[in-house]
């Protein structure tokens, strides 16, 4: 007695798709509200650029900090490594404390993460101590925030590998004055 292959072949072929669908749904539960907080073009180049690199803000924004931008020092991070670790957290619900945003105005922001391709580029905040991160609001001096508590410990762990960590707060009116 013989037997066709073509149940065999329609169960495989319905159990491929059954898992296809259940791995997208996955990935996009897990990081639906990050790329919701960043935005489409953002949460685009923060996954994909080929450009990345850390300015430090220095100790205080009483210039805020679209100014501190240009007086901060920039370090390329585009080949180091652990950056995909990096750009993986920073995509990822679970690495956020969604329940309320901050104040940002009370945030002491210490580093900026500059994403960039092109003219095209996005900016992320990190706080002095890790635990909050933050996203300018269209242009303006204005922080949209939330707590990252959950990835504090290895975003410290990547800022001690980098030597970041270690480096001095800079002085925008020291380097300014050089």
């Amino acid at each position: 007695m013989q037997q066709s292959g073509t149940k065999l072949v329609i169960v495989i072929v319905s159990m491929a798709f059954l898992l296809g669908v259940t791995s997208w749904w996955f990935r996009f539960e897990a990081a639906h509200r990050a790329s919701q907080f960043w935005g489409p073009e953002a949460s685009r180049l923060i996954a994909e650029s080929e450009n990345l690199e850390i300015i430090d803000l220095g100790p205080d924004l009483g210039q805020g900090f679209a100014a501190q931008l240009t007086a901060g020092v920039s370090t390329d991070l585009s080949r180091a490594r652990g950056q995909a670790h990096l750009r993986h957290a920073l995509m990822s619900d679970r690495n956020y404390v969604w329940d309320e945003p901050l104040d940002a105005a009370v945030t002491e922001w210490r580093w900026g993460l500059r994403f960039h391709e092109g003219e095209r580029e996005t900016l992320v905040l990190l706080a002095k101590n890790l635990k909050e991160v933050g996203k300018p609001v269209s242009s303006s001096e204005v922080i949209a925030a939330f707590s990252c508590e959950p990835m504090t410990a290895s975003l410290e762990q990547y800022f001690d590998a980098l030597g970041l960590s270690a480096k001095p707060p800079v002085d925008a009116a020291s380097t300014a004055s050089e």
